[in-house]
């Protein structure tokens, strides 16, 4: 490639109308392109593009002055965890191996997510924010939003035999239930309804929405998430189409709470129906059951939909990448402590569902449910 003068590299900027994505487009177009050219084309955006209203130095003068408070008040997470993720992203294949990446380092990259994910703003908010225009910001919230969705099988695990005892003699501690290993639980996240399926996610609120499965520990963690359904679907449905469902068979003695919209069977106990005729042990167990179930899966949604006030409304367009987004939060959540923000946390209301399910399963969960009722009892 020849060398470009001056006059040359105005009229290309000119042309391509100062698109950052046209101009990482011609930075990668020749792999053997040297430094002098590279480093001419990277100060020609600074010469010749047009000037955008924007904030300068944020993350190189501003975040840096924060106290650790306020750090956490503005981008979820401490300091301490943001600068271990930006060095693991700047590792990873995830972030840009070319000069592009001048543009907009690890740092910056990784500061910009959190602050989209922690904030209920738009592309172009967050563009004069960190002075980059809105492809630039789409592009890298897809690039961390990738690699924190990578990490999720390291983070989001399925408890081992130590912790299945552990988990197990909070439940028996707090409720009595003594081979309980988390508790189940569902919401819908609306979206951009910018889709070509669109019918397919409108749920019984008229919005766009997808459907989110969470297992819950009593630490307030995601030890099993599944993401993708429409939000037409129902938490029965949901369940029984989803890995879960799957993986409890093999769980053998211990089993997971859930609430009335859950089908009953031998690994996942739901609350007895109240047609007016459950006996005062019956109506205990319920109480002990719904109040394990607002303790722990409940709670934890709701530090995850405050913690990342995107996620409540995800500008993202395409399923894909909401899934990796609302994925994305989820690790961080699991990796972020309890007591470093103010939750409020309020129940929430959720609609019943039907429960759809076969006989026989219904007969197998209710001997197991009545089994733990008479334990309770005589403890």
């Amino acid at each position: 490639m020849d060398k470009l003068t001056k006059e040359e590299i105005k009229v290309l900027f000119e042309t391509i109308n100062n698109n950052d994505d046209e101009i990482n487009n011609i930075l990668l177009q020749d792999a053997e392109m040297n430094n002098e050219i590279q480093n001419a084309i990277i100060m020609a955006t600074k010469t010749f593009k047009k000037k955008r209203i924007s904030m300068k130095g944020f993350v190189e003068k501003t975040i840096p002055q924060y106290s650790e408070k306020k750090f956490v008040k503005h981008f979820r997470i401490k300091r301490n965890l943001y600068k271990s993720l930006t060095k693991r992203y700047e590792k990873s294949l995830d972030y840009p191996n070319h000069i592009a990446q001048k543009l907009c380092s690890a740092p910056k990259s990784m500061a910009l997510f959190l602050w989209f994910a922690g904030h209920p703003c738009s592309f172009r908010s967050v563009g004069r924010r960190f002075d980059l225009s809105i492809s630039s910001v789409s592009r890298v919230i897809e690039r961390c939003m990738m690699f924190l969705s990578k990490l999720s099988p390291k983070v989001i695990k399925w408890p081992d035999e130590e912790q299945k005892l552990q988990t197990s003699e909070f439940f028996k501690n707090k409720a009595g239930f003594l081979k309980a290993i988390g508790c189940i639980g569902g919401r819908r996240f609306t979206f951009d309804p910018a889709v070509s399926n669109k019918k397919e996610y409108i749920d019984h609120n008229g919005n766009p929405s997808i459907c989110v499965q969470a297992v819950c520990n009593e630490d307030k963690k995601f030890v099993d998430v599944q993401i993708g359904f429409p939000g037409s679907s129902s938490k029965s449905w949901v369940f029984q189409n989803s890995d879960m469902a799957h993986k409890l068979t093999e769980c053998g003695e211990y089993y997971v709470l859930g609430d009335s919209a859950y089908p009953c069977t031998d690994n996942l106990v739901t609350p007895y129906r109240d047609i007016g005729y459950l006996t005062i042990e019956q109506k205990e167990f319920n109480e002990k059951l719904s109040s394990c179930l607002t303790s722990v899966v409940d709670q934890s949604f709701e530090m995850l939909k405050q913690r990342f006030p995107q996620i409540n409304y995800c500008k993202l367009r395409g399923i894909p990448k909401i899934c990796h987004f609302i994925r994305a939060c989820c690790v961080l959540h699991n990796m972020t402590s309890e007591d470093d923000l103010n939750f409020a946390l309020e129940p929430e209301e959720v609609q019943t569902e039907t429960v759809e399910l076969q006989m026989g399963d219904i007969a197998k969960g209710n001997v197991v449910r009545n089994k733990i009722c008479q334990d309770m009892r005589n403890q």
